[in-house]
């Protein structure tokens, strides 16, 4: 029996710092090898092959690209605070006291979060995805009465929001009039 290589370099994270740059070269030679295989006598499942990796890796760059660029501010609200944490790629919601079952109940069935015991913190990727179901949690009534009537961002804490007429945009930010 051979031996594994748990130190497998050829594998790219989404979280990894130079994921992007690693991608681009992987395409790179991907597009090589396929020229490779069109100046030979080939099967066709190679070329096709070949071109759903390229088409694949092309999507992830694009989706990284496309996170890397979101504009995420930190939300205080009443009892926490929900935060991007950049150096984990996750999205994560702190309650200073235990929330209620429902609560818990809300964030890790309908809203897909997960409770990290060592981060003390219920979180999600940080990914399209990841924010929309942020933003579907965040205006949940149920969710909102736990998180208090005030949810301030950072800019605004001095001062007390309108929270009768205020809204949470696309980019989390809170609107006051």
């Amino acid at each position: 029996m051979g031996k594994v290589n748990f130190n497998n370099t050829d594998v790219i994270y989404s979280d990894d710092p130079n994921a992007i740059e690693k991608l681009e070269n992987k395409l790179e030679k991907l597009e090589q090898e396929r020229t490779e295989i069109k100046n030979r006598e080939h099967k066709t499942w190679e070329l096709q092959n070949i071109g759903a990796t390229i088409r694949t890796t092309k999507d992830r760059i694009k989706e990284l690209k496309e996170i890397k660029e979101m504009n995420f501010k930190d939300t205080y609200f009443e009892n926490g605070k929900v935060v991007h944490n950049k150096e984990m790629g996750r999205v994560q919601i702190f309650f200073d006291e235990k929330p209620d079952k429902d609560i818990c109940q809300l964030l890790g069935k309908d809203y897909s979060f997960n409770f990290s015991y060592s981060n003390n913190a219920w979180q999600t990727k940080f990914t399209k995805n990841g924010l929309y179901r942020t933003r579907q949690a965040l205006a949940n009534s149920n969710i909102q009465e736990t998180l208090g009537k005030e949810i301030i961002p950072p800019e605004q804490e001095d001062r007390e929001p309108n929270i009768q007429n205020s809204h949470i945009n696309n980019d989390m930010e809170m609107e006051v009039d």
